[in-house]
């Protein structure tokens, strides 16, 4: 659909969708202070991803009038939009990496880091650091497009594994540095067996 607004969440969470090859792949989930729908309202150009509610939400919308007031008057809007436009192809810059991978079980490791990463936080070696996410084990795998018929085996062999734990059908991750680690370790295997 063509769009001519952008969306800030003021509360509750987005999920951003795309649909590939036949699969709904889940490409974030946004929360309070996220916005999206910005690319539509800067190009003029149809939506390149569904946006869904993933709880009740209230939402501002700017349109091109408010936008083009909002940068002229207030430089944290272009400093913000600037980071955040960044962040998002440095996080599909990653994605496609993920795609790359082969092993079902290397391409959760490797989403779960991706999500944490985002957070930007800081890890130590000398002590753990937890993180309790806003993504089921589901959706997970659909952010990996791993195919359904799969994804039963791939989470429940993930899940044994015993570094992430679900509460309330959340991820939650005792150790994010292990993560880190563990999906570095996939992505070294698949650039060995490119060279080989």
């Amino acid at each position: 659909q063509t769009g001519q607004d952008m969306f800030i969440i003021q509360e509750g969470q987005v999920k951003i969708t795309k649909i590939i090859d036949n699969k709904e792949v889940v490409l974030a989930v946004l929360k309070k202070g996220d916005f999206f729908g910005e690319m539509a309202l800067l190009e003029n150009l149809p939506r390149s991803a569904s946006a869904i509610a993933h709880e009740r939400c209230k939402l501002m919308v700017i349109n091109r009038k408010n936008f083009d007031q909002m940068v002229s008057t207030q430089s944290q809007m272009i400093s913000r939009l600037t980071t955040t436009l960044a962040e998002r192809l440095w996080s599909m810059y990653r994605q496609v990496t993920n795609t790359r991978l082969t092993d079902p079980l290397g391409k959760l490791y490797d989403m779960l880091a991706l999500e944490i990463e985002k957070q930007r936080l800081m890890l130590s070696e000398s002590a753990a650091t937890p993180l309790q996410l806003d993504i089921s084990p589901q959706e997970l795998a659909n952010m990996c497009a791993i195919p359904p018929n799969q994804q039963y085996s791939t989470l429940e062999l993930f899940l044994k594994e015993n570094r992430v734990k679900v509460i309330k059908n959340r991820l939650y991750v005792p150790n994010c540095l292990e993560i880190i680690k563990h999906a570095a370790y996939y992505r070294k295997q698949k650039a060995t067996k490119n060279r080989r």
